[in-house]
Order: C-alpha cells, then structure tokens, then sequence
C-alpha cells in the first residue's frame, strides 16, 4: 500500500473530512488533497503530525504499510524522540524504509531519485576551488565549516532540481554531515599538483585545519544555475560558525533521518521542515 493510499485509508476508517485532517496538520485543504493525490511530497513535520493524530508510527507512514491494529498499537511503543517543536525524530529504523514500494506500486518522485548520485570528481575539484576563492580565506571557514558547506551546496541544489552538484556522499557524524572519503582522497590528490594547500592555523583557542586554493576554479565546468546556487549558499551561510552551521543540520531531515555513520540519503530532502527547506511552501493556496 502507498502512503496516498495508507492516509486515505486512515481517514476514511475514522470518518473524517479532509478538511479536518488538513486542520489538524495545519495545512491547506487544498495542499492535503495533493497528499492524497500523490501530487506533492509530505514534509517531516507533516507527516509526524498526521502520525501524531491517528497515532501510528512515521514508519509505517512512509513506508505505506497498511495500518492494522497490530501495527498501530507497536508504533505507539516505537522508540523514537521529539526534538523540538519542529517535531524531528530520531529513529532506530534504517532511511531506506523511506523509499520501500508496497509491490506493484508507482514510485514517488522522492522514490524514483538516486539515493547517492554519482560522484562527479572534476566538478567536486571545481566547487572546492570556486568556494575555497570566494570565502577560503575568511577566519571562520575552516575544515569543518567547508565539510557543513558543502553538504548544504549539494543537498539544497538535490531538493531544488533532484540533483546533486557534486554527487559526493555524506556521513552522519556527532557534529553533523562530514563527506566520505573520496573528498579527503581529492585534497591529497590536489596537494600533489599544487592545487590546494592545508595549513594548521589557531580560531580563538581552537586549532583550525584551512584549505587554501592555489589556481583559480575552471567555471567551464560548472553551469550558470550551479554557480548561482552556489554563490547564493556562500551569500547565506558563508559566515557562519561551525557550530551554527552544525545546528542546522541537526534540523535537517536527511540528517535526522539517517543512523550515526551511516550514509544520508539525498532523497530525504523530501521530508524537509520549514526550518532548513530552500523550497518555499504551497500551504497558502
């Protein structure tokens, strides 16, 4: 079962109007009809409150398991945590019981979209270049700060367009999303040609690890849409901190969504909150 048939199926079991279902998330009508449809992907915070009001678990939501007694009753006792009003949670289940298709079923778009895309080394080389040039030599943009940016450069380019710039994977760590191994593989190689340089410098107290273009990025490489998202991301969150930059990505979805060292599924965008989606919402129509 889908999840546009699972909700359909809860709503007429309890014998409610759409429009008291949208009431009760706190959306348009007309935005839950699309939930219904199949015609708009449900945000986290969405799909908690219509798991909240039928008391079921997101699980099962996501997944479209149809919604038993039996499984009504276990997603109550399911061991998940609320974050915080924007109601994240925190859950033992592996991020691929987003994306299983009851059988026979059409996938959604989140469905359809690579979990990982493909890494596309020459452009990763050009966006550490481009972004190392426009901010590189800011005192706050160290090693952190550049691994936090360039996980929201990717991800927020994912759930405007379903692509990734990059195609780089990333890890869910303690301090956020920290790239896979390929990136640290692509600094050495860079090193080696005289691309880049590493040097150890000191951020107040702390110890502060800076990547320092020697060559200028070839734009040749990217498109005029990709260099634009990415100077608009620099423009918004060049200047923050690392540990601002780590608390919005405690925020965000893909993040939440995955285990401690596991890898963050870029289709998880899909189930952004208002609090870290660059998509603006349809709720006023």
């Amino acid at each position: 079962m889908s999840f546009e048939a699972s909700i359909r199926q809860l709503r007429g079991n309890a014998g409610l109007s759409q429009q008291a279902v949208a009431d009760a998330v706190g959306i348009a009508r007309a935005t839950y009809i699309k939930l219904e449809n199949g015609g708009r992907e449900p945000k986290l915070g969405e799909l908690t409150k219509i798991s909240q009001y039928y008391e079921v678990g997101v699980q099962e939501l996501i997944s479209g398991i149809a919604m038993t007694d039996t499984v009504a009753q276990q997603a109550q006792h399911s061991p998940w945590r609320v974050a915080d009003d924007t109601a994240l949670y925190v859950s033992d289940a592996p991020a691929e019981y987003h994306h299983d298709d009851a059988q026979g079923a059409q996938p959604t778009a989140a469905q359809s979209r690579d979990a990982i895309p493909r890494l596309h080394t020459t452009k990763l080389r050009q966006v550490l270049l481009y972004t190392l040039g426009k901010i590189g030599a800011r005192p706050n943009v160290g090693e952190a700060v550049l691994h936090r940016l360039l996980y929201f450069i990717d991800f927020d380019y994912y759930e405007r367009t379903g692509k990734s710039i990059t195609g780089l994977a990333y890890l869910h760590e303690t301090y956020g999303p920290a790239p896979a191994a390929d990136l640290q593989a692509l600094v050495d190689e860079m090193r080696a040609r005289d691309e880049l340089d590493v040097i150890e410098t000191k951020h107040f107290s702390h110890k502060q690890r800076k990547f320092l273009p020697l060559k200028n990025a070839e734009l040749s490489e990217l498109s005029a849409n990709e260099i634009k998202h990415i100077d608009a991301e620099l423009e918004r969150l060049g200047s923050k901190s690392a540990a601002e930059l780590s608390n919005l990505a405690y925020k965000d979805a893909p993040w939440v969504i995955a285990k401690y060292g596991q890898t963050i599924d870029y289709r998880d965008t899909f189930y952004r909150t208002d609090v870290t989606s660059v998509i603006e919402s349809d709720d006023d129509l």
